[in-house]
């Protein structure tokens, strides 16, 4: 699930639209299973779940998401900021509270113009009022949805106590979708 992270502490979910199936189309009968005694549908039943267990069909965030952070204190000056991000291969840096709690995102370009402006504004005041976030257990086939939909590089990823443990960017995604669909071998 994706939802909105408030500054001032607030969850607001965000629901990516679901697709409306046409149901009527679908008029195929259904299997039926009625020959079978218990044991035999209980070994039928086992068989498809190894099937899908190798297969493997649903991949979340979680499982591709970068766990490498540079967090960003609210209280660092702009210098601070800069020198703690500077030379590091991450664009994108979260900017949290005191508590480690969320407050936005901020990117190594908008630090640097801030600091070629002079510098007067606060970490705080360079992000959003609301950031767009991620659930770990959110589906990649959601986030590929959301990232087109928005033209976002990157999003946080926040767990229940707001922490957050991981930044999902358009690159995973990409190599995601490389891996699942088999477009270069491994």
């Amino acid at each position: 699930m994706f939802f909105v992270n408030n500054v001032y502490g607030g969850r607001e979910p965000y629901r990516v639209q679901p697709i409306e199936r046409d149901r009527s189309k679908d008029d195929r009968p259904r299997q039926q299973f009625q020959d079978e005694d218990e044991e035999e549908t209980r070994e039928n039943f086992l068989k498809a779940s190894k099937k899908l267990y190798k297969k493997k069909s649903v991949v979340t965030i979680a499982e591709i998401m970068s766990k490498k952070l540079v967090e960003l204190e609210e209280g660092l000056s702009l210098k601070e900021a800069w020198e703690r991000i500077k030379g590091h291969k991450i664009k994108h840096f979260p900017l949290v509270n005191s508590e480690g709690k969320l407050l936005g995102m901020l990117t190594e370009g908008e630090i640097l113009r801030e600091l070629q402006e002079g510098g007067k504004k606060t970490l705080k005041e360079l992000v959003s009022e609301h950031t767009l976030c991620a659930d770990p257990e959110t589906e990649v086939s959601e986030a590929i949805q959301v990232f087109t939909d928005h033209s976002i590089e990157a999003v946080p990823v926040v767990d229940a106590k707001e922490k957050v443990v991981g930044i999902l960017t358009q690159n995973e995604l990409l190599q995601t979708m490389i891996k699942m669909t088999h477009i270069f071998p491994k």
